[in-house]
């Protein structure tokens, strides 16, 4: 995310080996998925809603099933995401 707003260039970190990538293996994988089960992790949930050009009405909005390819991929690369079918379900 610190990308999206210029804040972190990892091209420059990567030609300085400033930084060392992860190699993905079923032992990373493993202690990544042991890491979620952690008690006491912080989470931060949020909610993001598309609005398409021309809609101006809550309906409208709340009606969007997606969004333009490029927010898309923004939601993709900050998270994950969650429908809203699946929040109303949580919140009743």
């Amino acid at each position: 995310m610190l990308s999206h707003f210029g804040i972190l260039n990892y091209e420059a970190f990567v030609e300085s080996n400033s930084i060392k990538l992860l190699h993905k293996s079923p032992a990373l994988y493993r202690d990544l998925r042991a890491l979620d089960r952690k008690q006491g992790r912080e989470t931060i949930k949020f909610g993001l809603f598309y609005v398409g050009k021309g809609q101006t009405t809550e309906q409208a909005i709340l009606n969007n099933s997606k969004g333009s390819p490029e927010f898309e991929d923004f939601v993709r690369s900050i998270g994950w995401l969650v429908r809203k079918l699946l929040i109303a379900a949580t919140i009743c």
